[in-house]
């Protein structure tokens, strides 16, 4: 479900912290959100926190076959449910219901900046399956942002850990929705023309999904003749290195991979959640120990030692020797999770997983061609390129070397050497009458086999649907056996 904090009990607990002398929260969401990453559950408990619960981690346990069901049930058995839920038979009841809600929003005792929208019955949710960090079954319908008038006072440059060169708007502070705006992303040079921002104007701001500043538009009309136009810099801003616009790309890029700026965001995203995930060393953290020349590169955090961190400012003996701890238990990781810490570009966890999935060893991966990666079911070519550059880099090979020395230990995927399916590569062509595509790729991967995406002497099993493509051909040129639908089902069903 889902924790919040109402409007009476957000200006109470501020003043509760401008008696005690402590910051004022900016708005609910930031109060709440704070208040349950406290690492001390007292402070928590103490916060004013109401939540509305609205699902459950295994359907299958409890006696609803939809979502309207299960709110219902957990209704009865106590849990706080939102009360404005509605089950909608159609499109316009969802919009009509959603218009309501926006009417109504202003009379409420809490924020809400839209509505979810699900499929109600679990066994569609099921079908419809996830897709990297979301369902394909929900979506939220957000409100229509507020909006607020400032002046665009500057531009600043924000080089990334890939080496994108991001434009940042440098804003008079205006409240946007309860919050002080003084940044906003440009996201490239191409939303800065498109738009056709100049220094000096007065900008329409607002928050996208109430979180996220952005730049709306320009106002011409209040335009004064002497604002300037903006330009992407020349060279890096963080390392002086010419930048490039590559072909076909909107972002232009520093690419000089001993570049400061993107060495500490590399640092910073492999220590955190996406990352290894070792405790203690967040964004700030690796900014500190990058400034101070302790950890320039990735090995360099194994070689810490508690001496080293100690003395630092804000640091003490024991966070030290907890540091210390999280690191040295990092050294022991799944391949998957190393693969996605390193930030490598297009590579994020589902891709990591199908990396580890086929190869099984950092070693083997290394040496893998780039037809060998394109074999690889949601492997493309633009992915392809980018390991191939990646893995070739000298550099990159000896700092792998080293943190092996160092005692980084990768646990290849468990085998699935025990299910009926272990060990065949199937590929699919043509349409399913009995699942989609992607029923049929998870069916396969349950039972312990492999999906490819393109014909080659790997593949065990050509499965052939309604109007197979030039993949049938080719399979049945290099003698591999194909299978008819009705053979696959029969096949999953064995």
């Amino acid at each position: 479900g889902e924790a919040y904090i109402t409007l009476d009990g957000f200006k109470e607990l501020n003043v509760q912290r401008e008696a005690a002398g402590e910051s004022l929260f900016a708005n609910p969401r930031n109060a709440a959100a704070g208040s349950l990453r406290q690492l001390d559950p007292k402070i928590t408990a103490r916060r004013p926190l109401a939540f509305f619960v609205y699902g459950v981690g295994d359907p299958d346990a409890v006696p609803c076959q939809s979502q309207s069901e299960l709110l219902a049930y957990l209704g009865r058995l106590g849990f706080p449910t939102n009360p404005l839920t509605r089950s909608c038979p159609d499109l316009p009841a969802v919009l009509d219901h959603y218009e309501r809600l926006l009417a109504n929003r202003p009379t409420l005792t809490y924020d809400i900046d839209g509505v979810v929208v699900k499929v109600d019955r679990f066994e569609l949710q099921r079908r419809l399956g996830y897709k990297t960090r979301s369902p394909r079954w929900a979506i939220a319908f957000k409100f229509p942002a507020t909006q607020a008038t400032t002046r665009l006072a500057g531009i600043g440059f924000n080089v990334g850990r890939t080496g994108a060169v991001t434009p940042v708007a440098h804003l008079e502070p205006v409240q946007v929705g309860g919050v002080t705006v003084s940044r906003a992303t440009l996201h490239n040079e191409d939303e800065i023309k498109r738009k056709d921002l100049r220094l000096g104007d007065m900008v329409l701001v607002q928050r996208a999904g109430d979180v996220i500043p952005e730049v709306v538009k320009p106002i011409p009309e209040r335009r004064l003749g002497d604002e300037q136009p903006v330009r992407m810099p020349a060279v890096c801003p963080e390392c002086g290195h010419h930048l490039i616009r590559p072909a076909g790309e909107a972002v232009t890029r520093c690419p000089n991979p001993h570049c400061p700026a993107q060495r500490v965001q590399t640092l910073i995203h492999y220590a955190g959640k996406a990352g290894m995930d070792i405790e203690g060393l967040g964004k700030k953290i690796m900014e500190q120990l990058f400034t101070l020349g302790l950890v320039r590169d990735l090995p360099d955090l194994y070689t810490l030692k508690e001496e080293d961190l100690a003395p630092l400012e804000g640091w003490g003996e024991k966070s030290a020797q907890n540091a210390i701890a999280a690191i040295e238990r990092s050294k022991k990781s799944t391949l998957a999770r190393f693969l996605g810490a390193l930030g490598i570009r297009h590579v994020g966890e589902v891709t990591a997983q199908l990396l580890a999935s086929r190869f099984g060893s950092l070693a083997r991966l290394t040496e893998a061609t780039e037809e060998e990666l394109l074999e690889v079911e949601g492997i493309g070519p633009q992915v392809a390129m980018s390991l191939c550059q990646y893995f070739r880099d000298p550099e990159v090979r000896a700092m792998h070397a080293r943190l092996e020395e160092l005692g980084l230990e990768l646990a290849a995927p468990a085998a699935g050497g025990g299910l009926p399916l272990s060990g065949a590569v199937f590929l699919f062509t043509g349409g399913l009458a009995s699942f989609s595509r992607d029923e049929a790729k998870a069916r396969v991967k349950e039972r312990g086999g492999e999906v490819a995406a393109a014909i080659s002497k790997k593949v065990t099993h050509v499965v052939a649907g309604d109007k197979p493509g030039s993949k049938l051909r080719k399979a049945q040129e290099m003698g591999i056996p194909i299978l008819s639908e009705g053979e696959f089902r029969r096949l999953l069903t064995e």
